[in-house]
């Protein structure tokens, strides 16, 4: 696609900020078009920044408005019932993480995709990295041997920004997902080094063989995903044959 691709942002929170200072800083050829919210003060506030029409729902949005894309930051409860539906329009899809709370709501998600034949991402940036973009480079030349075990852990300080509303959504299980509530209150943690764990040991012979999904079957590799609580640091791993990755 060439020009000018106008996008609309489906839940105006807390990630929302970051989407949108990326998207400025970075992607010059976007345009916000539509900015949505049950809140419509926050899809306002969005709107005022960006020159958006303000709606309500993806629904009033896909009949009064336009727009090529959405860029998904909605609860993950919700993600699958707001995907199929920008698929079923036909747009492109950003989806942030994680994809659906099941695995089964993660293949219905991937099969609308493959049917709209849009353009679809999960909005999963650890793998863009400077540092792991390097270190998959060394793993992957074999300048640093073959990985036996791969172990993660993430711990921070508690920061309010995330929890600012009256209830929460990321305390509940139910939305959220996860082992458990205070797992799943951080999409962040889990999923993160979830992906590089993925990213770092993923079976080199991936392909319609193994029906092309991400996996941890590297050959003389597994991994173990530890999220940890806060507030002490953040590490992660890899054990090979000749060294040590620093």
């Amino acid at each position: 696609m060439s020009g000018t691709l106008r996008l609309a942002l489906l839940g105006c929170g807390a990630i929302a900020r970051y989407h949108l200072d990326g998207i400025k800083e970075r992607v010059p050829r976007i345009q916000v078009s539509a900015a949505i919210d049950t809140d419509r003060a926050k899809a306002e506030k969005f709107a005022a920044e960006t020159g958006a029409q303000v709606f309500t729902s993806l629904d009033e949005a896909r009949e009064k408005g336009g727009f090529d894309a959405v860029d998904i930051m909605l609860p993950h409860d919700l993600h699958e019932r707001f995907a199929l539906q920008a698929f079923a329009a036909g747009k492109h899809v950003l989806l942030e993480k994680p994809m659906a709370p099941t695995l089964d709501g993660c293949a219905r998600i991937l099969a609308a995709a493959k049917q709209a034949g849009t353009v679809f991402m999960v909005a999963e940036n650890a793998q863009y990295w400077p540092e792991i973009v390097k270190a998959q480079a060394l793993i992957q030349s074999g300048a640093i041997g073959e990985i036996i075990t791969a172990r993660a852990a993430f711990v921070c300080e508690f920061d309010d920004y995330w929890f600012k509303e009256k209830k929460p959504w990321r305390y509940e299980q139910a939305r959220a997902g996860g082992a458990s509530p205070l797992r799943a209150s951080d999409h962040v943690s889990p999923c993160h080094r979830a992906s590089l764990m993925t990213w770092y040991t993923i079976c080199p012979k991936q392909g319609p063989d193994c029906g092309g999904r991400p996996t941890t079957c590297h050959p003389k590799g597994s991994f173990v995903l530890a999220a940890l609580l806060p507030p002490v640091g953040s590490y992660f791993k890899l054990k090979i044959t000749s060294g040590r990755l620093t």
